[in-house]
């Protein structure tokens, strides 16, 4: 199994020119909430806000923070809260858990649901504890139900163990439980194993954590058989050294994401100097991103300003790719830096993606941007727009009445970035200027109907989803191209009234909107308390979907809402 405590503790402490971790109070309740979010943005961000909690636990002398943090994901297990956040608390403990999340694990393993199910088996696999062992070895025993006896199996297997019910006796599963002698008697032949047998012998050496035998999986990845290559890197998790870096990073073309993974979970003094080291030598670079993901793994945040001063440089190969991993150490202070690598990606997808990711890391407060420069340049009022804010929205709005059309154009760029309905009124009064282009209008009509449909967390003002359909209508009285009529369409199954299945029923037999429709009456219609509660409105209208809709898949579904109405 796992020593994951060793491996997490090691991850956080930033060795190189870094101090160590400080812990961050634990208090899972507030993010609970986001982990099943709607919005994929806020679901991420709070699972890895939590993520980054659970490893900075992991750090040394942060005992009392583990414990803390493991009893309230035991406790947020216990609520009633939704299947997927559950999982993923569990993937979570697979990495921190100890003996005393064990009973709350074992209980799972009856879960009638079957991510829980292989969420807990997968969780006790990877925890070191005996407790833990004799949880997975009990149910293994006592499981008569085949499908959830093999769920079982491959967690313990996931888990590079092998126990068998009724001991560990057959050999080489038993390796990690028998005399040093009988190791060495078992090692005698490993020349003569087939492959598999070879395989079973090196994880479960990886077991027994004695780097005494290392050699096997560092002779395994030097081998031609993809089978022992991945073992061998998998046992290096446990057993890798930091003289073993230059054989990881020569087997990164074999497997990067396995290399990376592995390398992140090393725990060996003076690891992160040598792959700091590695990769400001490295010239090949697809090397040099892995080894910076490397270091971004284990949270060394020196990596961040080596990162963005070669994103900078005029033969920079990937300047966009060097920020996104930058950016998973990056903080507000490395805001101006890392606006000086956007400034240098091309206008378009990347330079929106850019924009994305420093905002991520600004969080909402534009000031690390705006900070020395007065006035702020039209090139960074599309960025300003993302993050929202007041000082970006005095900025933006002081520049929506330039006598420069360019800059003028750039401030409405950035109104309609804006993350929230704040702005909404502004981009509506755009909307409707026949004074300006006709593009102009549409981008403005477009960045109107996405916000006024944001769900209640997200939306940013106070509005009844009445209002908010009431937003749709009237931008539908000004749409005059198809994609925008599709695009109201399209949000207004974000609005969960039985009004809104009225609304979108008015195009039904328009050719071009006709799909648009069937796709969101559908999802209103996945709602079991808005279907059941109006089936008058959604019947008839979930009937009419089934004869109109091109989509089989989507027509499978509607039948089961209309089964359950």
């Amino acid at each position: 199994m796992k020593n994951k405590n060793m491996v997490l503790a090691f991850a956080l402490a930033m060795l190189f020119v870094c101090g160590h971790v400080l812990a961050q109070e634990v208090n899972l309740s507030v993010l609970i909430a986001d982990m099943a979010s709607d919005d994929l943005g806020k679901q991420q961000q709070s699972q890895q806000d939590w993520q980054k909690i659970c490893m900075q636990a992991g750090a040394p002398g942060h005992a009392a923070m583990l414990a803390e943090v493991n009893k309230q994901m035991v406790e947020q297990l216990g609520k009633d809260i939704p299947v997927v956040t559950k999982a993923w608390l569990l993937h979570q403990m697979a990495w921190t858990g100890d003996a005393r999340v064990v009973p709350a694990l074992a209980d799972l393993l009856k879960n009638p649901e079957v991510r829980l199910r292989e969420g807990a088996a997968k969780a006790l696999a990877m925890n070191t504890s005996k407790e833990a062992a004799d949880a997975l070895k009990t149910a293994l025993a006592g499981e008569t139900d085949a499908a959830n006896k093999k769920r079982i199996e491959d967690a313990i297997a996931s888990g590079s163990t092998n126990l068998n019910v009724g001991g560990e006796t057959e050999m080489p599963q038993a390796l990690p439980y028998v005399s040093d002698a009988d190791v060495q008697k078992w090692l005698a032949g490993f020349d003569k194993l087939s492959v598999d047998d070879k395989c079973r012998t090196i994880a479960a050496l990886t077991v027994r954590n004695d780097k005494t035998y290392r050699k096997y999986a560092l002779d395994a990845i030097k081998s031609d058989n993809d089978q022992l290559k991945r073992t061998g890197l998998l046992a290096l998790e446990k057993l890798g050294t930091t003289g073993d870096l230059p054989l990881l990073i020569d087997s990164l073309g074999f497997d990067g994401g396995l290399v990376i993974r592995v390398a992140t979970r090393i725990a060996e003094d003076g690891f992160d100097d040598a792959v700091m080291k590695a990769l400001l030598a490295e010239k090949d670079n697809g090397r040099f991103e892995a080894l910076g993901r490397i270091l971004v793994d284990r949270n060394v945040t020196a990596v961040c300003n080596v990162l963005l001063t070669e994103a900078k440089k005029d033969d920079c190969p990937n300047r966009l790719g060097y920020l996104q991993i930058a950016a998973g150490v990056a903080t507000k202070d490395d805001a101006a830096n890392m606006v000086e690598v956007m400034l240098l990606v091309p206008v378009g997808r990347d330079r929106d993606r850019a924009e994305t990711i420093i905002a991520g890391v600004c969080k909402g407060d534009a000031e690390p941007v705006i900070a020395g420069r007065n006035p702020v340049p039209p090139s960074l009022f599309s960025l300003l727009g993302r993050m929202g804010g007041d000082s970006a929205r005095e900025i933006i709005t002081q520049n929506l009445k330039s006598g420069n059309a360019a800059v003028r154009e750039a401030a409405l760029n950035g109104l309609c970035n804006w993350p929230n309905a704040a702005a909404a009124n502004e981009m509506l009064a755009f909307a409707k200027d026949t004074n300006m282009p006709g593009a102009l209008r549409t981008r403005a009509l477009r960045a109107y109907v996405r916000v006024i449909s944001l769900p209640n967390d997200q939306i940013g003002i106070r509005i009844s989803p009445a209002r908010q359909l009431d937003g749709l209508r009237e931008a539908m009285t000004l749409a005059n191209g198809t994609p925008e009529k599709q695009l109201i369409i399209d949000r207004a199954s974000a609005i969960r009234i039985p009004e809104s299945v009225t609304f979108a029923m008015q195009f039904i037999d328009a050719a071009a909107l006709a799909q648009n429709v069937c796709n969101t009456v559908a999802e209103l219609g996945r709602n079991v308390d808005l279907r059941r509660q109006n089936s008058n409105v959604l019947k008839p209208a979930l009937e009419k979907v089934l004869e109109v809709s091109t989509d089989n898949n989507l027509k499978n579904r509607v039948q089961t809402y209309l089964g359950d109405m």
